[in-house]
């Protein structure tokens, strides 16, 4: 059967531009992040879908056959961002290069020429998919012919769908429409009735002209007195809303039949615009074969140390004994020993470009070779420029535009030289080349050490952790059945949600996005444990101790190699924010709240007869907070050295410090660290247990009483919302997508990164600088002293007792005057034989 795609080009345009991050640019610096979006989406209906006939629609104008029956229709809407403006043509010119028709009438909307050509297709037999987040496009799926593919929710939605999605069936979604209006468009509908009233009106009287054929029944009486009152308002809804399914376009069916790709001038058109894994996914990239290392001349050590000689800038990756080499013109490999690969490196390592420097750095140091410079790292540079993104080496060609790597060595160098250029000129262009220089690289020897050192483990303290966990679990599971009424899968949310949601009638918060069913997840269950509910509470510490057996205290004994120690991953390329990850295992995720998790950090224990050392910053982020607004009451508080929390509550509430209560404190302590986050009322009211009111009232005190934390973060959003980005002070970006979405939960979010990105950013950029500024004092001691762990504020070093006092100074001055800020930079620090007793 025929199968017609109409695509509501300029609906999904709009949705890609505030879905895919603001700064994705082609290489000649066009936006292109909005068309990226789109195309990929197409690629996918097209692959999928597998249509004979394509047409994607788009407005040709703001005045249309609309804008004349009402002057406020759509006037308010502010006119396309001019980023937007420029990806129409080449997103136009890109559909056309696929073989797609693309749409543009005068006088009419996209929606209208979509509703026409959908019933004109159903009416001569085709079968007709219609893309589209719109909801007023739901009206057309009256035909059993028609359907729409819901492009947020990725389904399919016959009438059957958009009743379940909607509430309505497609011959209602008029109705309703006319009665809610729409605030986006202007169209008043009938003012005081919203979207519910209008909803449970249609349902008990089918249409509009049945309401106000017995508008003497219509309840209740405020929405009798208001459809009395505006009744010509909701005559212009009715013909605003309506989709025009009935026009005589400039096309028929046969314009739309889907033609063959225009592949070289496709082809062209991705590689002018960066678009690499679209190349992919239209098959037309020349895939390389593994044979393709073959072609690389084989070098012995002379001729690799005359290329390494040269001039320009080069690629090397080593694999084994394996080493290649890539220029601008050739790509070379040679085989050769550890040790002579190290001798060749050494002397120009600090100039050559590689992909992961820490596995080179490795490979020298098992070679013997202590000092080593650090090559430079496209994966670095790649993360500075797009964090948060996949860094691994195809994922960085293909954001470049660079053919993706071969297999092996001589592969990996081939791309890593294709990728120079533009990550040297992105460095540059964003202003990155410090944070590169000054803070990234030089980190890597320093975590490649503490990956090598590892950390002891006690497998004893493990294993009876374990057993406690057991009968804890056990208890708390018997408890559970019994608060219950009867035994359940405590691991099905099936089966909970009817035990939570049916058997005990608690409140459905929230449900599931795609199965609409209620959610039992830990926001809501925390949130029924909040209101008073005995078995929520208990599900939680039951899921947090099954977690906390599974994830460590069983795990990790199997994560202990030959010399009894664990040698977690440090990841310095895969958080938005600037800080550190860890993997193999994740120790930034050890719970820490409860005494159960605290001690899991027993069995992290120091070497026989030395001693770990835990350092840790004191409330950085609010000294970073402090630095950045310049607030003279934080600033004050942390310069007398006062407890942060009882001055900020002292300000809040309006005392002095000797009288604030350790409930008074307990709020200032969550706002100082919920604001870092954009916690709003409602969340803060949750944390408190407090009315959203009450909460506000919390808030609005703390912003009267410190002014400039409000300035900084409303002047910090502005920024973000001009450049697309939040900048720390060291220069470190975090690019912020969704600022001015017209969804409120998606630019709700957008705001909390951009203001918190600085902040958090800042105190990783601070950590890490301490690290390179602790390795550095700490030299003159290294056989002495170990740093082993960094997690998240943390510092844990391995020391010889006789060194003991002198590593404390030296690692408190090194930490403390890390970065130069308007406040003091204080560290806390702690000594014992285990990690737990170090921490006290």
């Amino acid at each position: 059967m025929a199968r017609l795609l109409l695509v509501d080009g300029h609906s999904n345009l709009y949705r890609a531009f505030y879905a895919i991050r603001s700064n994705l640019k082609a290489p000649d610096g066009t936006p292109t992040g909005a068309t990226f979006g789109f195309l990929r989406m197409q690629h996918k209906l097209l692959r999928e879908l597998e249509p004979t006939h394509v047409g994607v629609a788009f407005d040709v104008s703001r005045e249309t056959f609309r804008t004349r029956m009402s002057e406020r229709y759509k006037a308010q809407r502010p006119p396309m961002p001019e980023d937007l403006q420029k990806q129409v043509p080449i997103t136009q010119e890109a559909l056309r290069a696929l073989g797609l028709a693309v749409l543009a009438v005068e006088d009419v909307e996209a929606d209208d020429v979509i509703g026409s050509l959908a019933q004109t297709a159903a009416a001569a037999g085709l079968e007709v998919v219609i893309a589209s987040s719109d909801k007023d496009l739901m009206q057309v799926v009256r035909d059993p012919h028609i359907r729409m593919w819901h492009t947020r929710l990725e389904r399919l939605l016959d009438e059957k769908g958009v009743e379940e999605v909607f509430g309505v069936p497609p011959a209602r979604v008029t109705q309703v429409l006319t009665l809610m209006g729409d605030a986006s468009d202007n169209i008043p509908g009938c003012p005081g009735i919203g979207e519910k009233g209008a909803k449970d009106l249609i349902a008990r009287w089918g249409t509009v002209d049945e309401i106000y054929a017995h508008l003497d029944e219509v309840t209740p009486p405020r929405c009798r007195k208001a459809l009395t009152e505006h009744r010509d308002e909701v005559a212009l809804s009715a013909e605003l809303v309506r989709i025009r399914t009935d026009l005589a376009l400039p096309l028929g069916l046969e314009a739309l039949v889907r033609g063959e790709p225009e592949t070289d001038a496709l082809a062209a058109l991705y590689q002018r615009l960066g678009f690499a894994s679209l190349l992919a996914e239209a098959n037309l990239v020349r895939e390389r074969q593994p044979g393709a290392c073959a072609q690389a001349r084989v070098m012995d050590r002379t001729e690799v140390e005359r290329v390494l000689a040269g001039a320009g800038p080069l690629g090397i990756a080593l694999e084994g004994e394996q080493l290649a080499v890539a220029t601008a013109q050739e790509v070379g490999v040679a085989h050769l020993s550890s040790a002579a690969t190290a001798k060749v490196l050494a002397p120009r390592l600090g100039t050559l470009w590689c992909y992961d420097a820490k596995r080179i750095i490795s490979a020298l140091r098992d070679a013997g070779v202590t000092h080593a410079q650090v090559p430079r790292d496209v994966m670095l540079a790649g993360y500075l420029l797009a964090p948060g993104e996949p860094t691994d080496l195809a994922a960085l060609c293909r954001r470049a535009g660079v053919d993706p790597p071969a297999l092996g060595p001589v592969g990996q160098a081939q791309a890593v030289q294709g990728l120079l250029s533009g990550t040297v000129e992105g460095l540059h262009r964003e202003g990155l080349e410090r944070v590169f220089e000054e803070i990234e690289l030089p980190l890597v020897p320093i975590l490649e050490s503490m990956e090598r050192h590892g950390i002891a483990i006690d497998k004893g303290v493990l294993a009876d952790l374990a057993r406690r966990l057991d009968d804890s679990m056990a208890s708390l599971q018997a408890e559970i059945h019994s608060e219950a009424g009867g035994e359940f899968n405590l691991n099905s949310p099936q089966q909970l949600a009817d035990v939570l949601f049916a058997r005990r009638g608690l409140p459905v918060i929230r449900r599931t996005s795609k199965t609409r069913a209620p959610s039992t997840d830990a926001d809501v269950l925390a949130e029924l444990a909040g209101r008073g509910h005995r078995l929520p509470a208990l599900i939680l510490e039951y899921r947090e101790q099954a977690k906390l057996k599974s994830t460590y205290v069983d795990a990790l004994p199997r994560q202990v190699a030959a010399d009894g120690r664990v040698h977690t991953r440090f990841n310095q390329a895969v958080t938005a924010t600037g800080r550190l990850s860890s993997s193999e295992p994740n120790l930034q995720n050890i719970p820490i709240r409860t005494e159960l998790g605290r001690e899991v950090r027993r069995a992290f224990v120091a070497e026989k007869g030395w001693s770990l050392v835990a350092t840790d910053y004191s409330q950085i982020e609010l000294r970073v907070l402090a630095h950045l607004s310049g607030d003279p009451g934080l600033m004050d508080a942390f310069a007398h050295g006062e407890d942060i929390h009882r001055a900020t509550a002292a300000l809040v509430f309006e005392v002095s410090p000797d009288l604030v209560s350790a409930e008074m404190r307990r709020a200032a302590k969550t706002i100082n660290f919920g604001l870092i986050y954009g916690m709003g009322a409602f969340a803060l009211g949750r944390e408190l247990g407090v009315s959203s009111a009450e909460a506000q009232r919390f808030i609005d005190a703390y912003f009267t009483r410190l002014p400039r934390v409000k300035g900084f973060m409303e002047e910090t959003k502005d920024q973000a919302r001009r450049t697309g980005k939040a900048t720390t002070m060291f220069g470190r970006v975090r690019w912020i997508a969704g600022l001015d979405s017209h969804n409120g939960q998606v630019r709700g979010n957008a705001e909390r990164m951009a203001m918190n990105a600085p902040i958090q950013g800042t105190a990783a950029d601070i950590m890490k600088l301490a690290m390179i500024r602790v390795s550095s004092a700490l030299a003159p001691l290294k056989d002495r002293v170990r740093l082993l762990l960094q997690v998240h504020d943390e510092l844990v070093f391995e020391v010889e007792p006789r060194v003991l006092t002198e590593v404390q100074e030296v690692v408190r001055q090194a930490m403390e005057e890390a970065a130069e800020l308007r406040v003091p930079l204080k560290v806390e620090i702690g000594v014992g034989d285990s990690w737990a007793k170090a921490k006290g």
